[in-house]
């Protein structure tokens, strides 16, 4: 997953509402004071518990992030990046969550 970050749709993002272990709450800043809140499920990511991927989530809760936003058929998935460009949906894969 770990490809050009100047790619469309992508935004400064930060996590509102840990949902469930896979959809999450965010308010993505769209550029010229324009933002938006967007509840999306995370993209390529079936937690193994629900309850350790809630938590983990919500560690990362208000933290500015990046959201690669995928239009999927009937709702959006997101992809989200840290300041180092390391993608959070293979980190939980990588931690077993």
């Amino acid at each position: 997953m770990e490809e050009d970050m100047n790619e469309l749709h992508i935004y400064k993002a930060w996590i509102k509402e840990v949902v469930n272990g896979s959809i999450v709450v965010l308010d993505l800043d769209l550029g010229f004071n324009i933002s938006y809140e967007l509840r999306a499920q995370l993209h390529d990511v079936v937690p193994k518990s629900n309850d350790a991927a809630m938590r983990w989530l919500e560690d990362k809760v208000d933290r500015e992030l990046k959201a690669r936003v995928h239009k999927a058929k009937k709702h959006f998935t997101v992809e989200l990046f840290d300041d180092d460009n390391v993608c959070l949906n293979d980190e939980m894969y990588n931690a077993g969550i």
